[in-house]
């Protein structure tokens, strides 16, 4: 979806059919958005409009994630002036949720009344 929404085609045309820890190699689902598919935001600055990304990355390759790069799949290597937010790899998130449920498990959060 996110691929659908920032080069205005359907995720399976430009190979990330899902988000790109998931990607299989098969066709449709490559895991990265080729750079022969222009994004909206690299569009918009071509034009003019300053670009801001906010949020969770999903279209950068896992091979990608590190200091190094490389960085052309980053937002700012994908059109976006700045960026504010993070990449996601989806063990550390799976991680963060099960620490935080071990800290806090459900049933152990009080219920305060207002009367």
């Amino acid at each position: 979806m996110r691929a659908a929404l920032l080069t205005g085609r359907y995720p399976h045309a430009v190979g990330l059919a899902t988000i790109t820890e998931w990607a299989t190699g098969y066709p449709g689902n490559y895991g990265s958005i080729p750079k022969s598919a222009a994004t909206i935001a690299e569009v918009l600055k071509q034009n003019g409009y300053n670009t801001f990304a906010v949020g969770k990355w999903h279209l950068t390759p896992y091979t990608a994630y590190t200091a190094a790069g490389p960085f052309d799949h980053w937002p700012l290597g994908m059109g976006f002036e700045k960026y504010y937010g993070f990449l996601v790899l989806i063990e550390a998130v799976a991680r963060a949720e099960k620490e935080l449920m071990r800290a806090r498990p459900y049933g152990s959060a009080r219920c305060i009344n207002a009367e």
